[in-house]
């Protein structure tokens, strides 16, 4: 019932505008036609673009047992420190990560996915910000956890957060499987 509230009410409002527009063709109103048109349609490529991309990184999500059985064959070596690295993708690993190893067969000895996720309530706690886990061969996920409400600014203490909830998975893993410290 609010939908269709919703749509009379704004669908009346632009039916006005449109009309109002196109009565005045002949005197300039073909300019905002043109524009308004220029503009659906860059959003249009722009949202089938964003979605036929996270299709394509479904649909070639790199297990990391098959990421390790390429390590032998290309000499792949892992050197000191973190890596992180964007993803869109909540579990496996994104295609992109392939194709950078295999150019540059060398990565970091621990590799922490970054997955920026936007949930449909007003703000995330600071504390629940940031959700580590899945750790496979040095590679950690983290959800990056936002609501709508919550400010989008740069936050230069991003990196310190990330690392303080992944020294608190790796302290919370280690007691949980004292046998893996070993």
């Amino acid at each position: 019932m609010i939908g269709i509230v919703f749509l009379v009410v704004f669908g009346s409002v632009e039916s006005v505008y449109v009309s109002s527009v196109l009565f005045k063709v002949k005197q300039g109103g073909w300019v905002m036609l043109v524009i308004a048109g220029a503009l659906g349609s860059i959003m249009y490529v722009w949202n089938y673009g964003t979605l036929k991309r996270y299709e394509y990184e479904i649909q070639n999500k790199v297990s990391v047992g098959w990421l390790l059985g390429l390590g032998p064959s290309l000499g792949l070596v892992r050197v000191p420190g973190i890596g992180l690295v964007y993803a869109d993708l909540a579990h496996g690993i994104p295609p992109l990560f392939s194709h950078f190893i295999t150019y540059l067969p060398a990565f970091h000895s621990t590799v922490v996915l970054i997955c920026i996720k936007y949930l449909p309530i007003n703000m995330v706690p600071q504390e629940e910000h940031l959700l580590i886990g899945t750790k496979a061969y040095s590679m950690y996920r983290c959800a990056a956890r936002y609501g709508y409400k919550d400010l989008h600014k740069k936050d230069d203490n991003f990196e310190h957060l990330l690392f303080q909830s992944l020294i608190r998975f790796i302290q919370f893993e280690a007691l949980q499987n004292p046998s893996d410290c070993e």
